[in-house]
């Protein structure tokens, strides 16, 4: 029994350990500059969680080859790379993806640094229309960005979707009926 606890804990460190590493590995990606030409963030974040997950399973694959951790299994170098991608994926996703273009956190920030004072609804208004719409040219990025994916293509000055957006679109609607959320900016955009 207590060789086994001792293996479970040894096993827990190792995959904790790599877990730290590939999320550092990960974050460190972000401020190397070579990855600069990727503007769209979904996508970057792909490339990056990619080369992250590569890089660990790579290492764990050597240092399993040079006997160095000789208790994992290739089974545990699988699960501890799958763990990696869900684990920096969800964080990314949960926060910095949305607080990159979250209406809300740009409200609370506002708040937080007007907190000596109150702060009305026009006053909020204006102050999101100026900062998202107008500095942040909102619109034209998230333009920019669907005709990056190709849901969006430009013909002249007017937008159209394309047939893999159509695809797209209706997948999204779908998705947003069956978790029956009260919104759904597809179907209802009045």
């Amino acid at each position: 029994m207590k060789k086994k606890l001792n293996y479970f804990l040894r096993l827990a460190c190792i995959y904790s350990f790599f877990l730290i590493i590939s999320t550092a590995l990960f974050i460190a990606l972000f401020w190397i500059k070579f990855f600069d030409f990727l503007d769209i963030l979904f996508f970057k974040s792909l490339v990056l969680l990619s080369i992250t997950i590569f890089v660990i399973f790579f290492l764990l694959i050597i240092l399993k080859k040079l006997n160095f951790f000789k208790i994992i299994s290739t089974r545990d170098i699988i699960i501890i790379s799958l763990l990696s991608f869900i684990l920096n994926d969800s964080i990314y996703k949960l926060v910095p993806f949305n607080t990159s273009r979250s209406v809300s956190v740009m409200i609370v920030g506002y708040l937080y640094n007007n907190k000596d004072r109150n702060i009305s609804n026009k006053e909020l208004n204006q102050h999101i229309y100026k900062l998202y719409f107008l500095k942040e040219n909102a619109v034209q990025m998230r333009i920019t960005e669907q005709i990056g994916i190709g849901n969006v293509k430009q013909i002249e000055n007017q937008y159209k979707l394309t047939d893999k957006g159509l695809i797209i679109v209706n997948i999204m609607s779908l998705i947003t009926e069956i978790f029956n959320t009260k919104k759904n900016y597809v179907k209802n955009i009045d």
